[in-house]
């Protein structure tokens, strides 16, 4: 899971070269967009940070396991509403991306949430939980390959 963020991340680093890749315009749409964007792989970073500083040996550590996913929840969901400008290349893509993403995210929530809160701890869930977190970030990496005018799903030459 840590792994993931630290992937997720990497992404904020490089968020400041999206103006100047693609065919995309200066547009205020775009700018507006961008900003959004930067807040999101912001409060990704705040999360990912929190996670790494919960102590498994706390008493409390599911109830901030808990809010952390939570938190990547309410991120993913945000990410989902934000109006992607049509100067980006694959802008429809995008939208449906960050759509299936939160989708994704909220399942895994709901599943972590199920899988820990019952009498009985059930790692079937937990597994399915942390597919769907998988799924939810590999289509955040997609959205990020196709910022920058990338299409992730393209044949690499040899």
């Amino acid at each position: 899971m840590k792994k993931t963020l630290c992937l997720i991340l990497a992404a904020v680093l490089t968020f400041g070269l999206m103006t100047g890749c693609g065919s995309k315009k200066d547009t205020a749409a775009l700018k507006a967009y961008e900003k959004s964007m930067s807040s999101v792989f912001t409060d990704f970073e705040r999360i990912n940070n929190d996670i790494k500083d919960i102590d498994p040996d706390n008493q409390t550590s599911m109830n901030e396991l808990y809010a952390c996913f939570d938190d990547l929840d309410a991120e993913f969901k945000h990410m989902a509403e934000l109006k992607v400008p049509t100067d980006l290349v694959y802008y429809e893509s995008i939208k449906a991306l960050a759509q299936e993403g939160s989708d994704y995210m909220s399942q895994a929530n709901e599943y972590m949430h199920q899988a820990f809160s019952e009498t009985d701890y059930s790692e079937n869930v937990v597994e399915a939980a942390m597919e769907c977190y998988r799924r939810a970030n590999k289509r955040l990496q997609y959205i990020i390959s196709l910022i920058h005018g990338v299409d992730p799903t393209a044949n690499k030459a040899p």
